[in-house]
């Protein structure tokens, strides 16, 4: 079967490729925006922060804020060929997905909005998995600004946010606007986007209708919170370009109904629900039809401390040192979260079966980072040399990854949605691979305990 490749989300669900590192990179970002070099929104010159003053509906962020969101969704796809009957061809596939992004505040600006830094990571888990855990699919960063308003301004040319401006809120209500109040039943329309990646970026125009339902008071922790419900529904029908590929989609349509729960004094989503119901159908007659269920949650953080993740660091070497050599097993703080690297000693060659010394080397790096894997997320990576070949090595390490990751699993009590693997092949190696000493560098496996 060939690789499904839907990206149809909820707002900031998936990928794109194109980062802002330093305060340089910030001014020439926003340079591009002043020379209209950004995305097809049209510019003014309103102070967008000084309209959302006093109002509920509008994202609310300051530099420095962390926004974790994390989504998992149920999907059903069926796969048939309009040139064959369903009896004779026909595929059912069905999977979890969980989606998890880091939101990461830069900086704010009265006519573009909140400029945040994102990382965004795609887990999937599909039902005929016997070991049920899951594979890191996707992983990108992207950066671009959010208006209070929910309208995204995006550099040109990038497929990160691929669902955009959805949802809007309108300027001229509000629930805390008295002399503009809206009220239950009050109705409203703003065209959303989709970016579709084919042989380059295509732009899926989506009408998006919305309902407000009104606001509650609700029990949380110790006190209560306000949040305000939103009902909406997304449609779309778009032919996309023609393209001589058979296996290059022609046509997608569907609907997406959803619920949205908004937190007035955070300013952000509390959480999400939606449905979907998408067909993509490709030169080749192959359709996919995609049945999905799934709730998104928002929690807004501090940045992580860079401080406190040192000390973590130096606690987690300065133990293991006294179970293995000085720096045998390599500890380090990486973009992602710290990275526990584990040398060429789990497994016997060419294979993905963890050898009577691994099990000794798992306990005990195990046992020493088990405070730790309570309260994070946990992604293990194989890695190889470039011996064989680019498809062996990969495959390789996915299944060495794996099997790290169902130890963990089995032994240690980790909920499989906090666990997660992927494979990298000889993608990303430490040392030169033409000398045997690099080659056997290159050979581990990391434990990474991921930044919450």
């Amino acid at each position: 079967m060939r690789k499904i490749t839907i990206r149809i989300f909820s707002i900031f669900i998936l990928a794109a490729s194109w980062k802002i590192s330093n305060a340089v990179e910030i001014k020439k970002v926003e340079k591009d925006i002043k020379e209209g070099e950004f995305s097809s929104e049209k510019k003014n010159d309103i102070d967008v922060l000084k309209e959302a003053v006093g109002k509920a509906l509008r994202w609310k962020l300051k530099t420095g804020d962390v926004i974790e969101i994390r989504k998992k969704s149920i999907q059903d796809i069926q796969i048939s060929n309009e040139k064959q009957p369903k009896s004779i061809f026909s595929k059912h596939v069905q999977r979890e997905v969980i989606n998890r992004i880091i939101l990461n505040t830069l900086g704010v600006d009265p006519v573009n909005g909140f400029l945040v830094e994102g990382s965004f990571h795609s887990f999937v888990n599909y039902k005929d998995n016997t070991s049920g855990l899951y594979q890191e699919e996707d992983s990108q960063d992207s950066t671009f600004y959010i208006q209070p308003r929910g309208i995204f301004i995006v550099p040109p040319g990038n497929y990160m946010p691929n669902i955009r401006n959805i949802p809007v809120f309108p300027l001229d209500k509000d629930p805390l606007d008295h002399s503009h109040v809206m009220k239950e039943g009050d109705t409203w329309q703003f065209p959303g986007i989709e970016i579709m990646r084919v042989e380059e970026l295509e732009n899926i125009p989506m009408d998006a209708s919305y309902e407000y339902i009104g606001k509650e008071n609700i029990n949380v922790g110790n006190g209560t919170k306000t949040i305000h419900k939103i009902l909406y529904n997304v449609q779309f029908n778009h032919n996309l370009k023609k393209t001589l590929k058979p296996e290059n989609p022609r046509k997608i349509f569907g609907y997406v109904m959803a619920k949205l729960i908004w937190d007035e004094k955070e300013g952000m989503p509390y959480y999400m629900t939606e449905d979907y119901d998408i067909v993509i159908m490709y030169n080749n007659g192959i359709n996919h039809e995609f049945h999905i269920s799934s709730k998104t949650n928002y929690l807004k953080k501090q940045k992580v401390d860079l401080t406190e993740k040192n000390k973590t660091q130096k606690e987690i070497t300065d133990n293991l040192n006294q179970y293995f050599k000085k720096n045998e097993i390599d500890v380090q703080s990486v973009t992602k979260g710290i990275s526990i690297r584990i040398p060429d000693v789990l497994f016997n060659i060419d294979t993905s079966d963890l050898n009577s010394q691994s099990i000794k080397v798992l306990q005990t790096v195990s046992r020493i980072l088990k405070k730790y894997m309570v309260s994070k997320q946990i992604l293990i990576r194989g890695h190889t040399d470039n011996t064989g070949t680019i498809i062996h090595n990969q495959e390789l390490s996915n299944q060495r990854a794996m099997a790290v990751a169902k130890y963990l699993a089995d032994n240690y009590n980790i909920p499989v949605e906090s666990l997660s693997y992927e494979g990298v092949g000889s993608d990303m190696p430490l040392a030169d691979n033409n000398t045997p000493s690099g080659r056997q560098k290159n050979r581990r496996v990391e434990i990474i305990l991921l930044d919450n």
